[in-house]
């Protein structure tokens, strides 16, 4: 399985930050990220059917 980290991105200007909470000034909402290598393998899988 591909592992993720939750990072928070601001959804005006595309920032990225590192896990923390938000402190309410913000417009942040929570996404993921993944190693480049693991979500190439898991898209390869999913075109091989695999």
């Amino acid at each position: 399985m591909t592992e993720r980290v939750a990072v928070w991105q601001c959804i005006g200007c595309g920032r990225i930050e590192g896990p923390q909470p938000c402190i309410g000034v913000c417009e942040d909402r929570r996404t993921y990220l993944a190693l480049q290598a693991s979500a190439r393998r898991a898209l390869g899988s999913l075109a091989t059917g695999e």
